[in-house]
């Protein structure tokens, strides 16, 4: 008879440290929290015009698909790698005066669809209080999908473009060395043994990763079949980092733009009751939420969010 093997996974707890929103500003770590009010940029070579009348941005979220890896020699986690990365499309609102429309997206529209200069590298950056660059992406070999023109029995006319992103890379200066009392009850390390310490006290919560438990395998009947040699595994739930964007973060950074070639560590350390780290070993991101980017959202702080699928979590 085949056997039947059922798994049960059993959640202990949940990490939630949550504090109250800061302000923009120079935090005592050396970093710059982004404000909206800041504003944003975009560069589309070729298209001048058309990036200067920007009003919204609205980017897919990244994700990252995961494979396991387990074997039968891994007898406590269970192991899982980065696969293939999903990096969606891109959709870009313009405003155009009465009548008119921003010709250099419509001859770029027209390019592509003759199979000409159809690929560009497009960078969106958010820039601090004293309007230089805070931090920023760059949509490679972004390529046109969609256009929409406007409507021009509109007051207020405006046009789409939606691309479809062929690779993002992530741009910030430097770590900054990490220092400074965490504001929000926690502060997180994403390190590498080749990376300098990159302390970073901005997140604002901290949610999941927390291990959970398989039980033995079973057969019909619900009864532990001890013939069958095999183990049960441990494994972490996926850790959801939110919080304002700051000019910093270079250890996210550097991690996504290596596409989940390397393990790391991140640390999530709680000051309430002395020192409690929360240590996530071997983790590989699954998942990145673009903040959002409005001419009208001048208000709150830039709000960014990662989500990160540890091998190994413990309590230290």
């Amino acid at each position: 008879m085949k056997h039947v093997a059922i798994t049960a996974t059993v959640v202990l707890c949940v990490v939630l440290l949550a504090a109250r929103p800061r302000g923009a500003g120079t935090d005592a770590g050396g970093y710059e929290v982004l404000a909206n009010a800041f504003g944003f940029g975009v560069d589309i070579p070729g298209a001048v015009d058309a990036s200067r009348n920007i009003r919204e941005i609205s980017i897919d979220e990244l994700t990252f698909d995961i494979r396991e890896t387990t074997t039968g020699l891994d007898v406590e986690y269970r192991l899982y790698q980065s696969g293939g990365v999903h990096f969606g499309t891109a959709k870009f609102t313009f405003h155009v005066d009465p009548g008119n429309k921003n010709k250099e997206l419509t001859d770029w529209v027209d390019d592509a669809a003759r199979g000409n200069n159809i690929r560009k590298n497009i960078t969106v950056t958010l820039f601090k209080r004293d309007k230089t660059a805070g931090r920023s992406y760059t949509l490679v070999d972004a390529e046109p999908v969609a256009y929409y023109p406007p409507d021009p029995g509109a007051p207020n006319p405006i046009e789409t473009l939606t691309v479809k992103i062929g690779r993002i890379d992530f741009h910030t200066r430097a770590a900054n060395g990490g220092s400074g009392k965490p504001r929000n009850g926690f502060h997180s390390d994403i390190s590498s043994p080749n990376d300098p310490l990159d302390v970073d006290n901005g997140w604002e919560t901290a949610v999941g990763g927390v291990t959970s438990h398989e039980e033995h395998p079973m057969v019909l009947g619900l009864r532990f079949d001890p013939t069958i040699d095999t183990h049960a595994h441990k494994t972490c739930t996926d850790l959801t980092l939110r919080g304002p964007m700051t000019d910093a973060r270079f250890g996210v950074v550097k991690w996504f733009n290596e596409r989940s070639a390397r393990n790391v560590v991140l640390s999530v350390g709680s000051h309430r009751d002395g020192h409690v780290r929360h240590v996530y070993e071997d983790a590989i991101p699954v998942g990145y939420v673009f903040p959002r980017m409005s001419v009208t959202n001048t208000t709150g702080n830039v709000m960014e969010e990662i989500r990160i699928k540890p091998i190994r979590c413990e309590l230290k």
